[in-house]
């Protein structure tokens, strides 16, 4: 039996626990998840009671901040936000401008002749008005740090290809960057940017750091962080601190309005109120139909009643959610081959997408496009764990596969292994690398560092020649990258040829963990289709989930599609409802502190501790 002097002990371990679990995917939380987290942590080693008493300690120590009404913000949430608008400030008139002669002293001697030359240089560039005052912006600023708000489908990369033309002419060179490997492949294409992924290029970073590589290495390079909204508080902290170490600069290109990232914060968001200087572009390009892109314009408004008068054509309302799934599925299967492949099909939720893609792959299979030739094989799903619960035995299961990311103890790095059985006792669990050799892990060393490790639990997926599979992992070696599209042209055994993007074929065995991160291709969930364009999309769209059915998820649902966009509901009214209510907004630290310091009374505001310089 535990014994009673132990439960505050294990009351701030669980305190601990869920606060470092829940700061991770959000910068301010509530009490009530605060207290749910550490209970399930504390289960038969502490007490709801001592929880409490942990909980208050923490609100008088500094380990919680207070941000009103029962909701708390850690200090490290608070400084990483505090970092990443000094950056900004900070970078405020730093640098020269890439056009040389456009700093102070040379334009108040010729204040008219290097402005038209930028001019004249972009005129020929069949910009639009957005396009054309965020490129000047771009190559004039005197900013470290600055910002292109763009709404979806305004042209982005095309006004980057013309500053990348321009940049180059005058000894500068561009380096693109993006949380989403397929948005980092779109923009090297679109704008001829050499890109990368955030994560790779933050990790290269890391390793040259180690290396004491600290002197200014590229003051004559212009990163640009596309799709910056999904960029965590995390990253963008730490890719500041690059930039500002390497002598660099930076343009945040994104929407605000379109989703976050899965981690805490909206950093691209808070630096715009904060000052950043920002470029808007609103011209949208994309939308042909003329209804479909005033609905997007209302979407952008937050006017969601008149965006969906404009779209009452082409939303249907189906109760019974079988139904309703069938006849999304069904209207996909109408389409030609040539319209399928111009076709985004839409499910927030995870369950829903798999339903979707089996439905699809039924109906595909009744029309003769997918050969009988088949196998049921493997594939790995990410279990989505923090970092705080990886270092918990008693959230692995058995049956789990691990990919070390890094050299852990025994653990190798890029390596594979599989939870054969979990010692509760001393809190250990028994792995099996692909020779069949046993190796004891304590989770609870090495594990807390982000993406140490990654935790898959094994599903099996039926696979037939002509199915379209979409990769969920990066592969550099393979050349296959997260996100992309592969069509399946030869099964022999477990062995699959599949044909890549670009016409190249491989050949994989599908009893190798390394090729078991993919899944059916035809739906896809919203998050994954953010800065795609197609002409035609079909949402599954539930009226009352809260969490995936909001303002964010459906203005990027609406506005990838060029042509038509069909949404697939239980409930019209309801639909309406939940959109007007929630807005998707991930939460702000900063943001939060100082409206509840407004509103709170004066000496509400000293005795808790909220007289913080901001």
């Amino acid at each position: 039996m535990l014994g009673v002097e132990r439960l505050p002990e294990h009351a701030q371990q669980a305190l601990s626990f869920s606060l470092n679990h829940l700061s991770e995917r959000e910068a301010v939380f509530s009490e009530q998840d605060i207290l749910k987290e550490a209970l399930k942590a504390g289960m038969g080693k502490t007490t709801f009671p001592h929880i409490q008493h942990a909980l208050e300690k923490a609100k008088t120590n500094g380990t919680l901040i207070e941000a009103g009404n029962e909701r708390f913000t850690t200090p490290l949430a608070l400084a990483t936000e505090k970092s990443i608008i000094d950056h900004m400030l900070a970078g405020k008139n730093a640098v020269h401008s890439i056009d040389d002669d456009a700093s102070f002293w040379k334009l108040l001697a010729a204040p008219f002749s290097k402005q038209q030359s930028i001019e004249a240089f972009l005129q020929n560039k069949s910009l639009t008005t957005g396009q054309k005052v965020a490129a000047e912006m771009i190559l004039t600023t005197q900013d470290r740090i600055l910002g292109i708000q763009g709404y979806a489908g305004t042209g982005k990369t095309h006004m980057l290809h013309a500053v990348k033309e321009y940049a180059e002419q005058k000894g500068f060179q561009l380096v693109g960057l993006s949380p989403k490997a397929d948005a980092a492949k779109e923009l090297q294409g679109a704008s001829g940017i050499p890109s990368k992924t955030l994560s790779l290029f933050l990790t290269e970073s890391e390793k040259q750091h180690n290396l004491s590589r600290t002197e200014p290495q590229e003051p004559r390079t212009v990163f640009v962080l596309d799709e910056s909204s999904m960029a965590s508080n995390a990253q963008l902290e730490k890719l500041l601190t690059v930039i500002k170490q390497v002598d660099a600069r930076v343009v945040l290109v994104g929407d605000v309005q379109q989703l976050g990232a899965i981690e805490a914060g909206k950093p691209f968001a808070q630096l715009q109120k904060a000052g950043m200087q920002v470029a808007v572009m609103q011209d949208i390009q994309r939308q042909k139909n003329q209804q479909l892109l005033a609905a997007v314009y209302d979407s952008i408004k937050g006017q969601y009643a008149e965006a969906f008068k404009k779209i009452e054509n082409h939303t249907y309302e189906i109760e019974n959610k079988d139904d309703r799934l069938k006849a999304l599925a069904e209207t996909y299967l109408k389409l030609s081959p040539t319209e399928r492949n111009n076709t985004l099909v839409l499910a927030p939720a995870n369950a829903d997408r798999i339903k979707l893609n089996e439905m699809i792959r039924a109906g595909l299979k009744e029309q003769g496009h997918l050969n009988n030739q088949a196998t049921t094989a493997p594939i790995l799903i990410n279990r989505g764990l923090t970092s705080a619960q990886r270092t918990e035995y008693g959230n692995y299961h058995v049956g789990d596969v691990i990919r070390a990311n890094r050299t852990i103890n025994s653990l190798q790095k890029n390596t594979y292994y599989h939870v054969q059985a979990i010692n509760a006792e001393n809190k250990t669990l028994t792995f099996t690398d692909d020779k069949g050799q046993s190796i004891t892990f304590q989770p609870h060393r090495g594990t807390q560092r982000s993406g140490s490790i990654e935790v898959y639990e094994t599903q099996n997926r039926d696979l037939s020649v002509g199915d379209k599979i979409t990769w969920r992992r990066n592969d550099k070696a393979q050349g296959i990258l997260n996100s992309g599209k592969v069509e399946v042209t030869h099964i022999k055994n477990n062995q699959t040829t599949v044909r890549l993007e670009n016409g190249k074929e491989l050949t994989l065995d599908l009893n190798n963990p390394k090729n078991q991160h993919w899944d059916h291709g035809y739906a896809s969930t919203v998050h994954a289709a953010q800065g795609k364009t197609c002409d035609k999309v079909l949402v599954h769209a539930d009226s009352t989930n809260k969490y995936l059915t909001h303002q964010r998820s459906f203005y990027v649902e609406l506005s990838r599609a060029k042509h038509e966009a069909h949404f697939f509901t239980d409930n019209k009214a309801q639909l309406l409802k939940t959109l007007e209510k929630y807005t998707g907004e991930k939460t702000s630290a900063m943001e939060l502190i100082n409206q509840f310091a407004v509103s709170a009374p004066k000496e509400q505001q000293v005795s808790k501790g909220m007289g913080i310089s901001l």
